[in-house]
């Protein structure tokens, strides 16, 4: 994994080293020992995942002092996601000093000790992650099969950045009219 420092002591912008092959690639997403190294507490307590209807929608901004603060590693599953940090530990040299990333189509994010993930079938890869990650791969993966979990859809037009624009442009309108309709209470 790639770890960038941000301008904010103790914050990093995490990206995956693909390794790829003909099938496709492959890429560590979490490491506890390279977490630990980088200052990042690695124990996981909670996983959560999103979605908005909506661009532009804001989720709420949260609040950490210790010994409640939380390590948090935070990934866009699709579309796109604005994440920004603000230093409010008076006794830092970047007091008040804030740094954002943008991270853009990724399954799974983990922050630290909480986990989230967004898009219909990303719940069941980040249960199955946590699963592995807790209880080891094969127990994931007798629960994957238990499941039958093997997701082929029959088009690539599930992200923003594959579908065709009339099709892009169709679910936009549907979006809106329904949000519409929700705030407008019919």
């Amino acid at each position: 994994m790639i770890y960038t420092p941000s301008r904010i002591p103790g914050a990093w912008v995490i990206d995956i080293t693909r390794i790829g092959d003909a099938r496709g690639f492959f890429a560590r997403m979490f490491c506890a020992d390279e977490f630990e190294q980088h200052g990042l507490v690695p124990t996981i307590v909670q996983g959560n995942v999103s979605f908005n209807h909506r661009r532009g929608t804001l989720r709420g901004m949260h609040f950490q002092r210790p010994p409640a603060a939380e390590t948090k590693y935070i990934r866009c599953l699709r579309g796109a996601i604005y994440d920004a940090i603000i230093d409010l530990r008076p006794d830092s040299p970047t007091y008040l000093r804030s740094f954002g990333a943008e991270p853009t189509e990724r399954r799974v994010v983990f922050a630290g000790k909480v986990a989230t993930a967004a898009g219909v079938s990303a719940g069941i890869d980040l249960a199955l992650t946590l699963l592995g990650l807790s209880h080891g791969p094969a127990v994931a993966q007798t629960v994957q099969l238990a499941l039958e979990y093997d997701p082929q859809p029959p088009y690539d037009a599930g992200a923003p950045s594959k579908a065709p624009d009339a099709i892009r442009e169709l679910v936009t309108g549907v979006m809106a009219d329904a949000e519409a309709r929700l705030m407008a209470g019919t």
